[in-house]
């Protein structure tokens, strides 16, 4: 897990981004790698109803989340959230403890909500609300909440996410890959609620390149409302910059300003896919591939440039990659 989060987090710095949530297992693993890379992190362990490859039940993962909170409370790009995986894996007993413990703790809460319809018919049987409602009644909505993909979702449940406040992190990627519905972006940001982009990870992505995410979602919206006009590179933009900021409950992040971080990135816009250069905003929104980033800075401190990873060597994790490669053709027996 250590292995496989560094080169993620070197394709995020390689390609732009300088901050994520992450929601997985062994995130203990996790932030030792998001240490040794440098970059942001707002993260906790998965939690479920049933055990999973980290621990044996929900309050094994509760405490591991409990215990990641004490010993990175006060560090400068480490944070933790609570992380219910979602209405269908966990149980309202479940629910309720992730909301006290990110109340007990002031800590974000992070949950995939209103994915799919299947999603929506599985909490319609069990709990007889949907997913929107069923976390309005479980209190989940009254804590700061970042939520994944929010697809399947009527009117009057943005409504309701828009006077709680709530953050959704889009994934249009993924959305697209699992053919799990376009979400109501641009009626969520008529509402005034903030978005941000997302990627869902590598394993229903392959990518962590928000350059890929920032174009998708322009295109995704255009074509599902049938006009070019809507969510135009601006708004775009702003989803990957201010939005992630709100995903990540952080308001020193998102734009560069006084009393901000000094997180930035720089392009080389000589690239000839960024040629004739007439609008910087619209080249990097349609344009840009992310490799035409040169410098990747958090906190005022460069982590790469120009080919170079500063905190760890790029050459030497591909060989313990390769090594994770063979273990894994061995184990499955390819």
């Amino acid at each position: 897990m250590r292995l496989g989060s560094l080169m993620g987090y070197a394709e995020m710095l390689r390609t732009g981004t300088t901050a994520c949530v992450d929601m997985y297992l062994f995130e203990s693993a996790v932030f030792e790698a998001a240490e040794t890379a440098g970059l942001r992190c707002l993260g906790g362990e998965a939690v479920f109803a049933f055990p999973s490859a980290a621990f044996p039940g929900p309050e094994a993962a509760l405490d591991a989340t409990r215990a990641l909170a004490e010993k990175y409370r006060g560090h400068d790009r480490l944070r933790v959230a609570v992380n219910p995986h979602s209405v269908y894996t966990t149980t309202p007993e479940i629910l309720t403890a992730c909301r006290d413990l990110a109340q007990e703790l002031a800590l974000p809460l992070h949950i995939h909500l209103a994915e799919t319809p299947s999603e929506t018919q599985i909490c319609l049987s069990a709990q007889g609300k949907r997913p929107v409602e069923y976390c309005r009644s479980l209190g989940l909505l009254d804590v700061p909440c970042t939520l994944a993909h929010v697809v399947d979702v009527t009117s009057a449940e943005l409504d309701l996410l828009a006077q709680r406040q709530a953050i959704v992190a889009h994934n249009p990627s993924s959305n697209m890959k699992l053919a799990s519905g376009a979400a109501p972006v641009t009626a969520m940001l008529s509402r005034g609620m903030r978005v941000g982009l997302g990627t869902d990870g590598a394993a229903s992505n392959n990518r962590l390149n928000m350059f890929s995410e920032m174009g998708r979602a322009a295109l995704l919206h255009k074509l599902t409302g049938l006009d070019p006009t809507l969510l135009p590179a601006g708004q775009v933009l702003d989803m990957a910059t201010i939005g992630g900021a709100a995903a990540m409950h952080d308001d020193c992040l998102g734009s560069l300003a006084p009393g901000k971080a000094a997180d930035c990135v720089a392009l080389d816009l000589s690239e000839p896919n960024l040629q004739p250069m007439y609008n910087e905003v619209s080249h990097l929104v349609y344009a840009a591939t992310g490799m035409e980033n040169r410098m990747t800075m958090v906190g005022g401190e460069v982590l790469y440039q120009d080919g170079r990873f500063t905190r760890f060597d790029y050459a030497a994790l591909c060989e313990e990659m390769r090594g994770v490669r063979r273990f894994v053709l061995e184990a499955s027996g390819a």
